[in-house]
């Protein structure tokens, strides 16, 4: 059983400013109401070049050069040209990386794959076995493409039912998220008040 996002929308969003979002309930997944939210945060034109020098900034600013030996200036006899530690993270505009989050979203959502949850993640129990059912019940499994799960708030059960689910989902606080993550999985499935901070956070003035 899939669950996808259902949406009325225009391709140019500046005529018809908002996108109207399905929220549902978790774990059953039952509609509960709609939601509007911009434009320019759910329907954006694709970018391919925002969304790579995105993930490249990501990248470098991930990448460690640890590479160091001593050179002449340090001890006698040491190379003239040792390594040394090197920087390896590249500048990008934070407004072109808010770009390019909402062009990762807008990109998801167009295609029916993000799923916004009313209230939390939390479940009643900590057990593995709840979150496996939920999973393979609306395909967001690994032979299913997984599913990247966004929390506005630590959900302590959520966590822990998760835990052992490495393969088919990813975790993420939205304070978190990654323009990487937004691509990683066939489905983003995110809590409202996440999705709700996030286009707050990367409005573009």
């Amino acid at each position: 059983m899939q669950i996808t996002s259902m949406s009325l929308s225009c391709e140019k969003y500046d005529v018809f400013p908002q996108v109207f979002t399905t929220l549902y309930s978790f774990p059953n997944m039952k509609p509960v109401r709609f939601q509007m939210f911009p434009a320019d945060f759910l329907n954006l034109p694709l970018r391919k070049d925002i969304l790579h020098r995105a993930v490249v900034y990501e990248a470098n600013s991930l990448r460690q050069g640890t590479a160091c030996k001593k050179n002449r200036a340090d001890v006698r006899g040491g190379l003239v040209h040792a390594p040394k530690p090197r920087d390896f993270s590249t500048k990008l505009p934070r407004k072109v990386y808010y770009l390019a989050i909402r062009t990762a979203l807008s990109a998801r959502y167009k295609r029916g794959q993000v799923v916004v949850i009313n209230h939390t993640f939390e479940l009643p129990t900590h057990k593995t076995k709840a979150m496996v059912n939920v999973i393979k019940t609306y395909d967001w499994d690994h032979d299913s493409g997984g599913a990247v799960f966004v929390m506005y708030a630590r959900r302590k059960n959520f966590i822990y039912s998760t835990e052992n689910l490495g393969k088919h989902c990813i975790i993420r606080n939205v304070k978190e998220l990654s323009v990487k993550d937004l691509l990683m999985k066939e489905r983003i499935v995110i809590e409202r008040k996440a999705l709700e901070w996030l286009e707050k956070k990367t409005r573009i003035e």
